[in-house]
């Protein structure tokens, strides 16, 4: 990743900021809106500091979030056919810790948005299909 070590070290805190406040929020929209800040902090870095892997992170943690945020609504809505467990939302905050790591040690974010996306895909019906089939999405 091309960005300034300020830029790097802001992401980094700012991901791990979030991924700390997730795991000590007990509601999943508190969860939601800190998940939030994810992609939000993405996009101010690339606004500053363009960098196509910034562009990758950022459009996978908002597709994410509007996933995730989709399926928290159907799930109030009554149809408790996909929930989204502590295990689920566990998984999210390891991958921001994961992502954070990952930039500060230089390393390539592909493995890490693979799980990402897996997480987002098991929100989908079929994505629920296949990990009752024994697929691991993530």
């Amino acid at each position: 990743m091309e960005i300034s070590s300020e830029m790097k070290e802001k992401l980094i805190t700012e991901y791990r900021f979030i991924a700390e406040k997730m795991r000590n929020a007990e509601d999943t929209t508190l969860k939601m809106y800190l998940f939030s800040g994810a992609y939000g902090m993405t996009y101010r870095v690339f606004n500053f500091e363009y960098d196509s892997e910034l562009i990758f992170i950022h459009h996978l943690l908002q597709s994410a979030f509007g996933a995730i945020n989709n399926r928290v609504t159907v799930i109030r809505s009554g149809d408790r056919t996909i929930l989204l467990d502590d295990d689920f939302f566990r998984d999210l905050t390891s991958i921001l810790d994961d992502l954070a790591n990952t930039i500060e040690n230089d390393l390539s974010i592909y493995e890490i948005l693979l799980k990402l996306s897996g997480l987002i895909y098991y929100t989908t019906g079929n994505g629920h299909y296949l990990t009752l089939k024994g697929i691991n999405l993530f």
